[in-house]
């Protein structure tokens, strides 16, 4: 027989850690015990399977593999009996195994995609933006060690990942398992071409009753729509959920919110975000019949990251014509200088909700950290477990962990505030986030200028002056409900010294011009303008002034 090619060539790197893994501490400690107590084992090998028997009687059987075994007693599980009988091989053959070298070859030239799911294999290379800081130990097993997340991966020589043993527990190939793979390659200076995702693509005939609807209102008007014209689009928002396509879903809902407001002659209807609105939703059905577009799915895949350290930076709260309001949270990660949010919502079109942002913002924080939203937006969180999608948005996931470590001392973040629009503008090429809702920047305004309201866009409008003296507007919507808020902002932009904020910039008119989504004052102060936070500037920073 050639044992370099059966399972008892490997005994020689199986180590105790490697046989309380394969069963736990305590059965390993009862076998070791039980062996001691009763050494005799018959050891009876053929070219494919080794059979032991144990001094009580009881047969354990390998079938060319050390996972794949059987025992007389019944266990379905790694039982004392099975680890008996390996270590009673491993110090029977020692002699005869000790000399052959390990060999991990097949780790490197497996294709790790092709050993998991599609999920999972996305997971794993979103986690490479992390430092994984991974440990190698390479010897009679390879061991990759995960410190910071407490997860160890010990690979015997040639064999299968799925034969590793990891501390997840997991029989068959786990994400630990693939991931060591992986970096390990990466470590071995192997380069990893990754394939572009295929464009999901959508069935003409489920598009046709959505094109259908769509050229019906084009050809009655507007002022011909009626109840049953929401209560359709409703359904047809439903309907595009199902088939998992977001950005279709949340068009027709907020055609049904504008349809509604125009039959309710509520002052905020604005006729032409109706035609832009209803001309999107045509075009986004002409790209997806024509397979031209690739719409992302309905809900993005969380993954699992290593430990975060989060400063807060304030939030924002906020309603959709397309029937969510919410509250969002912005934490800066230091280590990958990103923006990291957080947000609640809750929709308002199926109960009738009166949900509001200050409600949400009074929440208790999620991840089992004290402290309610006011707290969590300017605090410093760390996270064991948690889990973000590829926009960097964190889950409410029950498993992560959080804590809370102190305030964010905004005057500690100098060098995080843009205080030139050239540089601004700059930023906004690199990341190519203007159109993008998560596109936000700090900035800090050296002066500002006179206030003055466009009356045709209903508008407030304050020249923002930076350090080389080059001019950006803010701008702030004069709308019914906002006046607390706008006055909160010309109260700040209006008291002496430099202005720092946290914007939302966007294209209008050719021109960048920014929102204010936080302010932050001198003391290093957090100020969430959106969420009436109670109190003025004047109350919550008396000393200053």
């Amino acid at each position: 027989m050639d044992r370099i090619h059966h399972f008892l060539a490997i005994l020689p790197s199986i180590d105790e850690t490697y046989f309380a893994a394969m069963s736990n501490k305590g059965t390993y400690k009862r076998a070791v015990k039980d062996l001691m107590a009763a050494p005799n084992v018959q050891i009876n090998l053929d070219e494919s399977v080794a059979r032991m028997q144990l001094a009580d009687g009881t047969v354990v059987t390998f079938t060319g593999d050390i996972r794949r075994y059987s025992c007389t007693c019944g266990a379905r599980t790694v039982c004392k009996h099975v680890i008996m009988a390996l270590l009673a091989a491993k110090e029977t053959l020692e002699g005869e195994t000790q000399t052959i070298k390990p060999d991990f070859s097949l780790l490197l030239n497996l294709d790790v995609s092709s050993i998991v799911s599609e999920k999972v294999w996305g997971e794993i290379l979103f986690r490479q933006q992390f430092q994984l800081n991974p440990i190698f130990e390479e010897g009679a097993v390879l061991i990759v060690s995960f410190p910071e997340e407490n997860t160890t991966v010990r690979f015997l020589a040639a064999k299968s990942p799925a034969d590793a043993i990891c501390t997840c527990k997991a029989n068959a190939i786990c994400r630990h398992k693939a991931e060591a793979v992986y970096v390990y390659q990466k470590e071995k200076g192997m380069l990893h071409e990754i394939e572009e995702k295929p464009p999901l693509i959508i069935a003409p005939k489920k598009l046709a009753s959505f094109k259908e609807v769509i050229e019906r209102m084009v050809h009655l008007g507007l002022s011909r729509m009626t109840e049953s014209t929401v209560h359709e689009l409703e359904q047809l928002s439903v309907q595009a959920k199902s088939l998992r396509l977001a950005k279709l879903e949340n068009l027709f809902r907020k055609l049904a919110t504008d349809i509604a407001l125009y039959r309710k002659k509520h002052a905020s209807f604005q006729s032409a975000s109706y035609r832009q609105t209803l001309s999107a939703l045509y075009e986004q059905l002409l790209l997806l019949e024509r397979h031209r577009l690739q719409e992302r799915a309905y809900r993005s895949d969380y993954y699992e990251v290593p430990p975060l350290k989060l400063h807060g930076f304030g939030a924002s709260g906020w309603q959709t014509k397309s029937g969510y309001v919410g509250v969002t949270y912005y934490f800066y990660h230091q280590e990958q200088e990103k923006w990291i949010t957080y947000s609640q919502s809750r929709p308002l079109f199926y109960e009738g909700s009166q949900t509001t942002p200050e409600m949400l913002h009074e929440n208790q924080a999620p991840w089992g950290a004290i402290g309610d939203g006011f707290e969590l937006s300017r605090s410093i969180l760390r996270l064991k477990d948690a889990k973000l999608n590829v926009d960097f948005q964190l889950s409410s996931s029950s498993h992560t962990i959080g804590q809370i470590e102190g305030k964010t001392n905004v005057g500690n973040w100098p060098s995080l505030f843009l205080n030139s629009w050239m540089d601004l503008l700059e930023k906004i090429k690199q990341h190519e986030t203007v159109a993008s809702k998560q596109a936000i920047f700090c900035i800090e305004a050296a002066e500002t200028g006179e206030w003055f309201l466009h009356e045709q866009q209903q508008k407030w409008i304050l020249p923002l002056i930076d350090k080389s003296g080059k001019t950006l507007h803010l701008q702030l919507m004069k709308r019914p409900g906002n006046e607390h808020m706008v006055s909160r902002v010309k109260m700040y932009m209006n008291s002496p010294g430099v202005k720092r904020l946290l914007v939302h910039p966007y294209q209008e008119g050719g021109k960048l011009v920014v929102t204010p989504i936080v302010l932050y004052t001198e003391t290093g102060e957090i100020l969430n303008i959106t969420l009436n936070e109670g109190g003025s500037i004047y109350d919550r920073n008396s000393a200053r002034y």
